[in-house]
């Protein structure tokens, strides 16, 4: 995620965890704004005291490492269901992270309400069996689509422009990502 073009940005990471793709964004490719939504409060809260045993030292990872990088003023940290939290984002985003395993699936309504309405990118993550991949990404189009329908967008334009083949989940089953441009369709396309 460092090396994609995001200065002046801003994303919304909807399973941001201890920061592993959160800090890359702000700390390399530089995006002005990210919101980072977590559910966990053990992976963002920064403790009040010193931790008592190792196991705590890697709890509240993602207030540290915003911290330690000095990015911290420019992500804002939503704890809490990320269809609750995001609900000031409506329209915001220029890009959307979905990195959760092994389905992203339910936060993908999320995401597309999140995006601008100019458009956007979505970064969806998913295990799919190799012989179902073909499948999964013309799905996947096709229901964005309809999700954008749904939400009263108009019609939009769903294409995966990028897979990525991150790692083998178990036998033939891999660990993708599927970078979706989403834009409203112009008319008469």
């Amino acid at each position: 995620m460092g090396t994609i073009a995001a200065a002046g940005e801003t994303v919304v990471d909807l399973y941001a965890g201890i920061g592993y793709f959160t800090l890359p964004l702000l700390v390399q490719a530089k995006c002005s704004k990210l919101f980072a939504c977590e559910i966990n409060p053990d992976s963002v809260e920064v403790p009040r005291a010193p931790p008592p045993s190792l196991l705590t030292c890697f709890r509240q990872a993602l207030q540290r490492n915003l911290l330690a990088n000095r990015v911290a003023d420019r992500c804002h940290v939503l704890l809490g269901d990320n269809r609750e939290t995001t609900s000031l984002l409506d329209r915001s985003a220029h890009r959307v992270l979905l990195g959760l395993l092994p389905s992203s699936e339910q936060g993908w309504p999320v995401a597309v309400r999140c995006l601008r309405d100019d458009g956007g990118w979505l970064h969806v993550h998913e295990n799919v069996a190799e012989a179902d991949e073909a499948t999964w990404l013309r799905q996947l189009e096709e229901e964005l689509e309809k999700i954008a329908r749904r939400q009263g967008r108009g019609e939009w334009r769903a294409r995966v422009e990028h897979v990525e083949h991150v790692k083998t989940y178990a036998p033939r089953v891999w660990h993708l990502v599927a970078d979706v441009e989403m834009r409203p369709r112009e008319e008469g396309s």
